[in-house]
């Protein structure tokens, strides 16, 4: 013990150290005290340790630094600040966050079995803390107690361990002069050798790395602070992210706790990164003692508290927290604090010190708990059942118990402020020690007793205290997100979508973009199609499992990079070598969360890391989703969704629009859909996408109304329209052999193979794995375009994701799109339907009354023809009477359906009038958008396919019942016919 203490003296030269050992008792209710009578010596004792290296004593220098800029910043991190009114500054900051803490769902209850009986965790609130954070894996509770249980299963993920030493090998790998400490250290633990009497018991204990608990005590403490989540077994812990630091403090001979073995322990947690210490044991008095003055000559408090003082004092300096147990003799410790006597180190002079009681069942004062309005500052439920030796659990009462229920809400408190503290500060990549704002907090947020039951001071509330650290403590740029409901999406991948803007357009927020396509979700992200003077847009979904503060950085990025999450701008401009980083407050989950990473000037690979509530650490995240929540219906671009109106059905088939061009090829004449497929002029029904190097050419040549110059055939850019027939939902593989594609599944890009190898050489190229969540008819587009059409391959073939075994895409051709003898029957003319609303519903077979025509109309009303000249009060006279013009609501939306030959006269479609949100689509292509007509459609048919009719729609959206609607074909009024047009049935 002299060595110990010498090594000690050397590393700590502020400290006097006093050679005197003294004992105290474990802060439980047992009726077990150990009595301190005459204090025992331990100067006999062989040093518990090896002598110190040199080496070492450096790296611990260098391991103390990254904590130095708590010391050098203190003011971020300072209690004043919860006093003395920073609270103008941080008006705005508590101001937004207001809802946010009043919207906090706590997480769903764990499947821990024992959980719905953990009463004291809701009456600390420490499950509805859980909303916020659950703890960091790197923040660390130093438990000084008897040792524990580490095989026990709900122990054992949440164990502390030190990675530099490897187990049992007999060696002290980390040289830290401690042999085999893998989750902590025993400093009395072990009986020195041939130190026994007759009878075979041990005279003198020593060191040692077995840390196995006996006496059950500390095992219990453990479990209380760090028991594992949701695992099904057991309990919780009430900070159950936490690693908790297993330091063992009691003798070998009978489990007494030595002030000189919590020296060391103390010492040993300062250098190995604890944050706090959770101490249940305390001096030991008479029941209900009350002396009439100070203690006598022959009392050792004085020299105790010294002791104390001494060797805790470092941690003070670093801001470790110490939380003590008041003690269970139900004496008033303001009495005895008053007349000299010490209870250590609950009454240590301290300001990192916390004095814990006991609170009851029937949260007032437990009868057994010391007590005092001054000094015992905060107490917590005392009587707890938890993890005890042998695997087991087992209900005990004390203060010992109430202590490691305040030092898990410190240990959540610095998990907190970890997550939100300023990445650019010195020492930030670990968890503050920031004892003075823990305490603060953990003081100024308790709640007081009931009324007329004044018997303690305060009790925790652990969400209050966590909550009040992030009101106070949140970055400015730091938002709110309600996740995105976790109903099952239609269809998803792994990967961003991504787009591109041109900076010379302007602002990208109010740009029109000049490419779009699908990225994989690999980190970090390079390969970038666009560079200087463009900026990309990538934007995904991200699962969360748990609310909390999340951490996303970019690392790599230029000036001006942000990062946007729910659709708010979250991060701005940071300096290169810091990275951008968004911190955000996600309240509720499980869900998704929308995420962008705007990259101007788009060049150097980006690398995405994540911290999450539950890491302390940055890692590398690549979890990105793409989703579609919905179907809308028809191809990527198009706005009707003729699956849901027509109920016919035609064969397999693709239809493919296309161009030839006399110039290269570039991947943004097929970005912007449907600018795209309105100025397509040629059209070719196929029956599949299989075709080899120049295969294609001679098909569409045949194809063309006007054949081209051979000059002007090098290249082409076209799209094929489809549909992709699934029998059960499933996990689904796509394939693709172009020149340069870009592969749509229900309106989303799935693959792109716009990359130079691709481009050049033609080579398939194969999507994620798509998860598709719903059979039948998902619509299917694939974009294409070549500088040289003779020598471009273009097949599209998919898979069972994981098999090899590759089939051709078979498409069935939009039901838009029939045969004309599957329309004998159906009579002539077209149909409309008028909807109550100032927008048409766009869902497939609509069913709920909301979503039913109003009225439907059969045109032409009269005779065998008609221009299409009308109101909707001519439709349904009586109209404008029933829904006057001059009230703001009454409102409509017209769509009129109507099958025309595929191969017809040319004579492009437009709406009136001006100034109406209007749309014309055949089949699923959009010829008029409200401004622009398309040129003529024309369905070119090689000799083997059937003759076939297409569906023509028209629609109008916010309308009034007197609104003249017209349409024009070319010059002239548009002709809707009893005999050369059909219904849809």
């Amino acid at each position: 013990m002299l060595q110990q203490a010498k090594r000690i003296i050397s590393e700590h030269p502020e400290i006097d150290f006093v050679l005197r050992d003294f004992n105290l008792s474990l802060g439980d209710a047992r009726g077990k005290h150990f009595m301190q009578s005459q204090p025992q010596q331990h100067h006999k004792q062989q040093h518990h340790k090896q002598q110190q290296p040199v080496q070492y004593q450096q790296q611990q220098q260098v391991q103390q630094q990254p904590w130095q800029w708590l010391q050098q910043q203190q003011r971020p991190m300072h209690h004043d600040q919860l006093q003395n009114g920073s609270s103008k500054q941080l008006a705005p900051v508590i101001r937004r966050l207001q809802q946010t803490s009043s919207s906090l769902i706590p997480p769903p209850a764990p499947n821990d079995p024992m959980y719905s009986s953990q009463a004291y965790l809701r009456i600390t609130q420490a499950s509805e803390a859980w909303a916020l954070t659950r703890g960091q894996d790197n923040v660390i509770v130093a438990v000084l107690d008897t040792g524990a249980d580490t095989s026990h299963p709900d122990l054992q993920g949440n164990l502390w361990v030190n990675y530099k030493e490897i187990p049992g090998n007999g060696i002290d790998d980390g040289r830290n002069g401690y042999v085999d400490d893998v989750n902590g250290y025993s400093f009395l633990g072990a009986c020195l050798d041939g130190l026994f009497d007759m009878f075979g018991s041990c005279q003198e204990c020593t060191h040692s790395s077995d840390i196995t608990d006996t006496a059950g005590h500390g095992t219990h403490m453990a479990g209380i602070i760090a028991a594992v989540r949701n695992n099904g077994v057991g309990m919780t812990g009430a900070a159950p992210n936490v690693k908790v630091m297993i330091l063992s403090v009691a003798d070998c001979i009978d489990g007494t706790i030595y002030a000189s073995a919590v020296a060391q322990a103390m010492d040993y947690a300062l250098k190995m990164g604890a944050h706090v210490l959770s101490c249940s044991f305390s001096n030991s008095f008479p029941l209900a003692l009350q002396p009439s003055g100070p203690p006598g000559p022959w009392d050792t408090s004085s020299s105790q508290t010294a002791t104390f003082v001494r060797a805790a004092k470092p941690l003070e300096t670093a801001g470790v927290l110490i939380v003590a147990a008041a003690g269970n003799s139900q004496v008033n410790l303001d009495l005895l604090q008053s007349l000299g006597y010490s209870n250590n180190p609950c009454l240590t002079p301290l300001t990192n010190i916390i004095c814990v009681g006991a609170t009851d069942n029937a949260d007032n004062r437990a009868s057994y708990s010391n007590y005092g309005t001054k000094t015992v500052q905060i107490s917590a439920p005392g009587s707890i059942t938890s993890t005890w030796t042998g695997g087991g659990y087992k209900l005990e009462a004390g203060t010992s118990m109430a202590t490691p229920l305040v030092s898990s809400a410190a240990a959540l408190i610095i998990s907190l402020l970890a997550s939100i503290q300023d990445p650019a500060a010195a020492g930030a990549a670990e968890p503050p020690r920031a004892a003075g704002a823990v305490k603060a907090l953990l003081l100024s947020t308790a709640d007081l007793p009931a009324a007329g039951a004044n018997t303690y001071k305060t009790r925790l509330n652990s969400a209050r205290a966590v909550g009040q650290a992030l009101a106070v403590y949140a970055p400015t740029n730091m938002t709110s997100v309600l996740p995105k409901p976790q109903g099952q999406p239609v269809m998803s991948l792994p990967g961003f979508n991504e787009v591109y803007y041109d900076n010379k357009l302007g602002p990208w927020m109010k740009a029109v973009p000049v490419d779009v396509g699908i990225r994989t979700a690999a980190v970090p992200l390079a390969g970038f199609q666009y560079g200087a003077g463009y900026t990309l847009k990538l934007s995904a979904s991200m699962a969360m499992k748990t609310s909390g503060v999340y951490n996303l950085r970019l690392q790599g990025t230029s000036a001006g990079a942000q990062v946007l999450v729910g659709q708010q701008p979250t991060a701005q401009v940071l300096l290169p070598t810091n990275g951008t980083q968004a911190t955000f407050l996600l309240r509720q989950a499980p869900g998704t969360v929308d995420i962008d990473i705007v990259l101007p000037n788009p060049g150097m690979p980006v690398d995405v890391l994540l911290k999450t509530p539950e890491s302390g650490k940055f890692q590398r995240f690549s979890g990105f989703q793409v989703a579609v929540p919905t179907v809308s219906g028809g191809s990527a671009g198009s706005y009707v969704p003729a699956a849901g109106l027509v109920t016919t059905l035609v064969g397999s088939g693709f239809v493919v629009l296309y161009n030839f061009s006399s110039s290269a090829a570039a991947k943004n004449t097929t970005s912007t859909l449907n600018k795209t497929l309105l100025f397509l002029k040629n059209r070719v029904v196929l029956p599949g996408l299989n075709y080899t190097s120049g295969a294609l050419k001679p098909l569409l040549l045949s194809a063309t109304p006007t054949q081209p110059s051979s000059s002007s055939t090098n290249g082409v850019v076209g799209a094929a329209v489809g549909a992709l027939n699934i029998s059960k939902a499933g996990q689904y593989a796509f394939q693709v052999t172009c020149q340069g594609c870009t592969l749509w599944l229900n309106n989303q890009a799935i693959l792109d193979s716009w990359e130079a190898a691709n481009t050049a050489t033609g080579s398939a190229k194969q999507s994620p794995c798509v998860s598709l969540n719903t059979a039948g008819r998902q619509p299917l587009l694939l974009t294409f375009a070549s500088t040289n059409v003779s020598a471009m391959p273009l097949v599209v073939r998919v898979a069972d994701c994981g098999s090899s075994t590759w089939k051709v895409v078979q498409s069935s051709v939009s039901p838009g799109l029939v045969e004309a003898s599957k329309l004998a029957g159906s009579a002539g003319g077209m149909r409309c339907l008028a909807y109550k609303g100032a927008s048409l519903p766009n869902v497939p077979n609509p069913t709920a009354a909301s979503l039913q025509p109003l009225f439907t109309a059969q045109l032409p009303t009269s005779g065998s023809s008609m221009d299409f000249k009308s109101t909707l009060d001519a439709l349904q006279p009586g109209l404008a009477v029933a829904y006057p013009v001059s009230v703001p609501i009454n409102r409509f939306s017209l769509r009129c359906m109507t099958y025309v030959p595929a191969v017809r006269q040319a004579g492009s479609i437009s709406l009136g009038p001006a100034g109406v949100t209007s749309a014309a689509f055949d089949v699923d292509l959009q010829i008029w958008d409200g401004k622009t007509a398309a040129p003529p459609v024309a369905y070119i048919q090689p000799p083997s396919t059937p003759s076939f009719w297409s569906l023509l729609t028209l629609q109008w959206q916010n309308i009034t019942a007197t609104t003249a609607l017209t349409v024009m074909q070319g010059s002239a009024p548009f002709q809707v016919s009893a005999s050369g047009m059909w219904v849809p049935r």
